[in-house]
């Protein structure tokens, strides 16, 4: 039942039984935060649908496949805003996400949990909001709406609670150190270097071992500082095949260069 929990949280398993924080059930707590979000999207879509569809089988249906989608660009967004290197020699230093994109997710779903919380606030209050208005047509969304918010305005305060439930874990995985998160984080992203540099190493090899079994001196050639990571460039003059230096030139400039090659071959 933890893989489960786990695997809904978006947490390696293998890390977190590698992790020697205690706290690590808080992990596992955000697996069961996804779960409740699917439970709540389904129920909330559900009892939407039947103001418009009014058919049980397709209004389950819908429910489920769009409590599906929010299900799972929530879990997209907890393992998405992750902490950055700060230096890739340094695994050991990590920051924060960045604040723009992280503000971009969390206004994407904090609008797909109003989307879920204005249903179930409609849901408890159906019974009043019908007293209010005995000329209100059975099931009439807009109508129902309005007058929730015209005379139950204080049910934003449910919305409110919803936005904070669902989205602390992000904080909580993203920006808190003290819960455990950040020992985690710093072992995922020391096995993310190490991983990606071992096989940046074995490509390079195998590159140069296959001309070099030709007969061929081709060498694999980068223009970075640090690669396979590609963010510095090299500070020294880029030459191509044969050693000179590159020249800028126009697409007719190489297209001819091309036909000078083939006269002379």
């Amino acid at each position: 039942m933890k893989g489960f929990f786990l695997e809904l949280g978006g947490i390696d398993k293998a890390i977190f039984d590698r992790v020697k924080d205690t706290k690590k059930y808080l992990l596992t707590g955000v697996g069961v935060v996804v779960l409740i979000l699917f439970i709540l999207t389904f129920f909330s879509t559900s009892y939407l649908l039947t103001f418009l569809v009014k058919d049980t089988l397709i209004d389950c249906i819908i429910a489920a496949l769009y409590a599906t989608v929010v299900m799972n660009f929530y879990r997209f967004t907890l393992c998405s805003t992750i902490w950055r290197i700060v230096d890739y020699k340094k695994a050991d230093q990590i920051k924060n996400p960045n604040l723009l994109t992280t503000i971009i997710r969390l206004a994407t779903c904090s609008f797909f949990f109003v989307l879920v919380s204005k249903p179930i606030e409609l849901w408890l209050f159906y019974g009043k909001i019908q007293s209010h208005s005995k000329a209100i047509a059975p099931k009439n969304l807009y109508k129902s709406f309005s007058i929730l918010h015209e005379y139950y305005p204080f049910t934003w305060l449910i919305t409110l609670i919803i936005l904070a439930f669902f989205l602390f874990p992000i904080y909580f995985r993203s920006y808190s150190k003290k819960w455990g998160n950040y020992e985690y984080e710093l072992l995922h992203n020391y096995i993310l270097l190490t991983t990606i540099s071992k096989n940046y190493t074995r490509f390079v090899e195998c590159y140069n071992d296959v001309f070099e079994k030709k007969g061929l001196n081709v060498k694999y050639r980068n223009y970075f500082e640090n690669p396979p990571f590609n963010t510095r460039l090299l500070d020294s003059i880029i030459v191509n095949t044969k050693g000179k230096p590159l020249q800028e030139g126009t697409n007719q400039d190489f297209y001819n260069s091309l036909d000078e090659m083939q006269l002379k071959s």
